[in-house]
């Protein structure tokens, strides 16, 4: 019994993985919760631009890795695409994560 309750666990994480609505609510996340903290907590702290980052590293390599799965046919294609993706869409969401934060009237000061 246990080996079925284990098995429909991960039938449900690949589901999850290969769904395309996961995917775009993963990509556009970090900006949208870059841009509620610019509105919602300060216009000036340090607190976007931390979630910014990290929010943008975790969804880029969540994203990264879904779609190097579907994309990839042998195992080392599955790596390489994750691998690559990964990178690609981690710097694509941290641009959306930048413009989230100027978009909500973030003060940038280098002082």
């Amino acid at each position: 019994m246990a080996d079925n309750e284990s098995s429909a666990g991960e039938s449900g994480w690949r589901k999850l993985l290969s769904s395309w609505r996961a995917f775009f609510v993963i990509l556009f996340a970090p900006p949208i919760l870059t841009a509620l903290t610019t509105t919602f907590i300060t216009r000036a702290g340090d607190a976007a631009p931390a979630v910014a980052t990290c929010a943008s590293a975790v969804a880029g390599i969540l994203c990264g890795v879904m779609l190097g799965r579907r994309v990839g046919k042998t195992a080392y294609e599955r790596i390489g695409f994750g691998i690559l993706l990964t990178a690609i869409i981690t710097v694509a969401c941290i641009t959306m994560s930048c413009f989230g934060c100027l978009a909500s009237g973030y003060e940038l000061s280098f002082h």
